[in-house]
């Protein structure tokens, strides 16, 4: 992934990759030319410390201690590093869940926010009645 985001920051910043980015994260296309605009002005380096800050996360450790039920979700689409990680922080917090959005990207609770509502008011439901 750093080596993805070293190839890729001199890109990014593109209008051309920044149209492509805006529409997997979800930006509606009149919100598009703004996306593009603020993207232009992102210098390179800003991206790559920015994606190697992502790729670096690490779980602290005290987080094994939080005993509040805490719901990871990710579209179906998302890549792959990032579908496999919900296995991880499931496994990582005590009363940790994890759910897949079928057919949804980066994304997706812009683009499916009825979707997203619904799995926050069944997972709110959930933990309510488990108390």
């Amino acid at each position: 992934m750093y080596v993805m985001s070293a190839i890729l920051a001199p890109f990014a910043t593109r209008p051309f990759m920044a149209r492509k980015t805006a529409s997997m994260f979800g930006v509606e296309p009149t919100e598009t030319e703004g996306f593009v605009k603020s993207a232009t002005r992102t210098r390179a380096s800003a991206f790559r410390r920015a994606t190697n800050d992502v790729v670096a996360f690490e779980m602290p450790a005290s987080a094994e201690q939080i005993r509040t039920p805490v719901l990871f979700a990710a579209g179906g689409n998302e890549h792959s590093l990032i579908l496999e990680s919900l296995d991880r922080l499931e496994r990582f917090l005590p009363l940790g869940s994890s759910v897949t959005v079928p057919d949804g990207g980066h994304g997706w609770p812009a683009k499916k926010p009825e979707t997203f509502a619904s799995l926050l008011r069944d997972n709110i439901a959930a933990t309510a009645k488990a108390k």
